[in-house]
């Protein structure tokens, strides 16, 4: 098995932490799944049954900071630390997004990050592939600003 260089060097820009879930990402091959077209259609139908009922966040998710779901021509984001005149302002877009909506990983790592610098956080809920996403609506248009 090969893996990239770019873990095993332990970039300036990345916490050891962050290196360490890299290379277990890259030994427990999930990401190979995707290499398979035939894997690659059983995943999105999973992944379809998860997605079909309206987001909610996972089980165990708890926030030390305000947050609420809102929604902008038919997209769902949350808001996290909203305050009336925020001094920071955040868009968080989660990778992988795409196949999966965040995990509770993902909503831990914002709480803590809402603490830390007092910043709103939005984060958008983008319609994953399993759900016919694969294109965001608002992206890149002048309504992107709307939402905050």
């Amino acid at each position: 098995m090969k893996l990239k260089k770019q873990v095993l060097t332990k970039p300036r820009h990345r916490s050891p932490k962050a290196n360490m879930v890299e290379l277990g990402i890259q030994l427990s091959g999930i990401k190979r799944q995707f290499e398979d077209p035939s894997k690659l259609a059983v995943y999105l139908n999973q992944q379809a049954a998860k997605v079909k009922k309206p987001f909610a966040f996972p089980k165990g998710t708890h926030f030390h900071v305000n947050h609420e779901i809102k929604a902008f021509e038919g997209l769902y984001y949350i808001v996290l630390n909203q305050q009336l005149r925020p001094a920071k302002r955040l868009v968080y877009f989660c990778g992988g997004e795409y196949a999966e909506w965040p995990t509770k990983e993902h909503w831990n790592f914002l709480d803590q990050l809402a603490q830390a610098t007092k910043a709103q956080i939005y984060a958008p809920i983008v319609p994953t592939i399993a759900q016919g996403g694969g294109q965001w609506p608002i992206l890149g248009s002048e309504n992107f600003t709307s939402i905050y």
